[in-house]
């Protein structure tokens, strides 16, 4: 498979988890920021609202639907890496459900309507 490819997916993978959290998540007058913790099989990763993934080692971060190379370890190809964070993607996906593998986490900042700010 070409990086490009990989990329794509990668964008599709996290645009995927960023609607299934949104449905969960929204609330009226609540902005939630939300983060998933990926745990299984001695291999851990997390993805985040604000557009990072991490896997092990490497990080990645999604920004104006671009996937951004932070950091990756040294005897690893960005190829090879890529693959590794999408398989990661796509397993959370599968087990976002599953309590065991997936953990989401969810900081929900409560916010006034501008009526409220000027009563305040």
């Amino acid at each position: 498979m070409k990086t490009d490819t990989i990329k794509q997916q990668i964008l599709t993978g996290y645009n995927k988890i960023t609607q299934l959290a949104a449905e969960k998540t929204s609330q009226k007058n609540v902005v939630p920021i939300w983060g998933i913790t990926y745990t299984k099989n001695h291999t851990s990763g997390f993805v985040g609202q604000l557009g990072l993934i991490e896997r092990g080692g490497s990080s990645i971060r999604i920004v104006n639907g671009d996937v951004v190379q932070l950091h990756k370890p040294f005897f690893s190809t960005w190829k090879g890496t890529l693959k590794k964070i999408n398989k990661m993607l796509q397993n959370t996906i599968a087990n976002l459900e599953n309590k065991d593998v997936v953990t989401k986490n969810v900081l929900n900042i409560f916010c006034f309507s501008e009526n409220a700010v000027k009563k305040l």
